[in-house]
C-alpha cells in the first residue's frame, strides 16, 4: 500500500507498480526494521526508486510525506492517518507478514494474553 499525497500525479491511479516508481522519492521504513521491507527496498532501488527512510510509522512520517509530496509506502491500519493523503494499493506480491508486538519484558497481563492467544491457536 502506499499512501499518496493528494496533490501527487500519482494519485489518481488505481494501482502502483515498481515501473510508476522509476525516477521517483518514495518513503519507506528504515533498513533492518524488518527483512520482507529490506527485500522491496532492493528491488525499488534496483527499479531505479530513489527511498528515503523514516524511522517509525507513526504521524511524523506521513507529515513529512505531505509536506515534500512523496509517496510512502503503508501498512494495513494507518489508512486513515492523514487527510492530504489517499491510500493506493500496490500492484505487486510483497507482503509483510506480523504478529503481535509486545515488550521483552511483559506484564503479566500480557504474558496471559500472549498465552491464550497460543493455546487458541492450537485448537
Amino acid at each position: 500500500l502506499f499512501a499518496i499525497p493528494i496533490t501527487h500525479s500519482m494519485c489518481g491511479k488505481e494501482k502502483i507498480n515498481i515501473a510508476d516508481l522509476k525516477g521517483q522519492k518514495v518513503l519507506l521504513i528504515r533498513k533492518n526494521w524488518n527483512k520482507y521491507i529490506d527485500e522491496l527496498r532492493e528491488d525499488l532501488i534496483a527499479n531505479g526508486v530513489t527511498v528515503e527512510d523514516f524511522d517509525m510509522f507513526n504521524l511524523g512520517a506521513y507529515n513529512r510525506a505531505a509536506q515534500e509530496n512523496v509517496p510512502i509506502v503503508t501498512v494495513d491500519g494507518w489508512e486513515d492517518v492523514h487527510p492530504l493523503l489517499k491510500i493506493v494499493p500496490a500492484d505487486w506480491e510483497y507482503r509483510i507478514p506480523f504478529g503481535i508486538l509486545y515488550s521483552p519484558t511483559p506484564t503479566k497481563q500480557v504474558k496471559d494474553f500472549i498465552n491464550t492467544l497460543i493455546k487458541i491457536s492450537k485448537e
